[in-house]
């Protein structure tokens, strides 16, 4: 059984006669390996045009309260980081 495909043509920035709802009804029928795929390629796009993406302004609040202050913060090395995760005996 061949696999669907979500292809647009050159140009066609629309779905006329794909709803939400029936987009992600295509994409259910695709392998994870597809959908993996699929996420990763809507993902390059977005991060092409960043300038694009909202950022909340509570976003930008708290990262000026960072770099206010990076002292504040608490920094692990990554082999602490690792040693707190491995299960104690």
């Amino acid at each position: 059984m061949p696999q669907p495909t979500l292809v647009t043509p050159p140009g066609d920035r629309q779905f006329p006669s794909m709803t939400p709802s029936k987009i992600l009804d295509e994409i259910s029928r695709l392998s994870a390996a597809q959908q993996l795929k699929l996420v990763e390629d809507v993902w390059d796009q977005i991060a092409a045009s960043p300038e694009n993406v909202p950022v909340p302004e509570w976003h930008r609040a708290e990262l000026d309260r960072r770099l206010a202050d990076p002292g504040e913060q608490a920094t692990l090395s990554w082999d602490d980081v690792q040693a707190r995760l491995k299960p104690k005996p």
